[in-house]
């Protein structure tokens, strides 16, 4: 799993959930889980998603990353059986 160097409490507006493997980053006190968002990015087979919070007018509130050990086997590409 992932791991943190974070000393105590992760910074204010982070928030990561292991359980769902979730991260979310909050921009803006308007962020609210029931607001409008857009989708940036999504990878069925491996069950990750990205998106946008967004406020009733539009403006970013917020980020949500979903399968964020799933995102960073995708971007970086990970690879247990390599050494680095």
């Amino acid at each position: 799993g992932l791991k943190s160097n974070f000393d105590g409490d992760p910074p204010e507006g982070l928030r990561y959930n292991p359980d769902e493997d979730t991260l979310y980053i909050k921009l803006h006190p308007d962020d609210q889980e029931d607001s409008p968002c857009d989708m940036v990015f999504l990878d069925v087979a491996k069950e990750a998603l990205v998106t946008l919070n967004r406020n009733n007018v539009g403006n970013l509130t917020g980020i949500e990353i979903i399968g964020l050990e799933k995102i960073f086997e995708i971007a970086i590409d990970i690879r247990e059986d390599q050494v680095r």
